[in-house]
């Protein structure tokens, strides 16, 4: 008789290294050691799921930022030109 577990496995990473690399797996790009220090986790190792998440999310976030910035230079670009 033994006993049915529907936990799922929760990676956990022991080093930054793994880390890193499975952030760039799900990026499609490994961060550049600049966006890597300021979307790395704040917390001491081991880092888990809720980590990366987070770190995800304020990559996406830099991401959107950049972009937007970038609109609005082409923008202002555009204006000076008419």
């Amino acid at each position: 008789m033994g006993m049915i577990s529907s936990m799922k496995k929760i990676p956990l990473y022991m080093t930054w290294y793994d880390f890193r690399r499975e952030l760039g797996k799900r990026l499609g790009c490994v961060p550049l050691n600049r966006q890597w220090l300021q979307i790395k986790p704040r917390v001491a190792l081991p880092w888990d799921e809720s980590h990366m998440q987070a770190s995800l999310s304020r990559s996406i976030e830099q991401s959107q930022r950049k972009e937007s910035i970038k609109h609005k230079a082409d923008e202002t670009t555009d204006t000076m030109r008419d």
